[in-house]
């Protein structure tokens, strides 16, 4: 899926209006609307981090009702966390590709250093909450686990 942007429309007009850099927006509004991209980004891969937690821990919660037997609950934690894991690593490489994207159209109008560390700074930023949001949601996967079998959640980590 394409998506199509402010970032991407202020990437192309610096591509392809050399002449019309002057009419540029400031380096400073670029590194601002890049932030608010880079926020987005970040966002959506935590609703999505919480959403599979959600839809995991009831499916565990659902296995054990049905006396499901260990290893297939496990099973089931072990999807889960998969899953929670791609979407946090689907949302840091959407805020790497977008916090790559900024500093390039930065560079490409000799802005000066302070624009492109708000940048760098939001992106780790992102890249924290979402390392910590992952944290968290496979947390609760294995507390779930562990209620379901009675077992420390380590034991049954794949």
């Amino acid at each position: 899926m394409i998506r199509i942007t402010w970032l991407s429309c202020a990437l192309s007009a610096v591509m392809f209006a050399g002449a019309a850099l002057a009419d540029a927006p400031s380096p400073a509004a670029i590194a601002q609307q890049c932030v608010q991209e880079i926020g987005e980004r970040a966002q959506t891969s935590v609703a999505a981090m919480q959403h599979r937690t959600q839809v995991g821990v009831a499916r565990i919660g659902h296995l054990d009702e049905q006396g499901a037997p260990a290893p297939v609950i496990a099973a089931s934690a072990h999807a889960s966390r998969h899953a929670v894991n791609e979407a946090a690593t689907n949302g840091v490489r959407a805020v790497n590709g977008t916090a790559f994207a900024c500093l390039w159209v930065l560079d490409a109008i000799d802005s000066p250093d302070g624009p492109k560390q708000v940048v760098l700074a939001a992106r780790q930023q992102s890249i924290t909450v979402i390392g910590n949001v992952r944290e968290q949601a496979n947390l609760h996967i294995s507390e779930a686990l562990m209620q379901a079998i009675g077992a420390p959640a380590a034991v049954m980590a794949f």
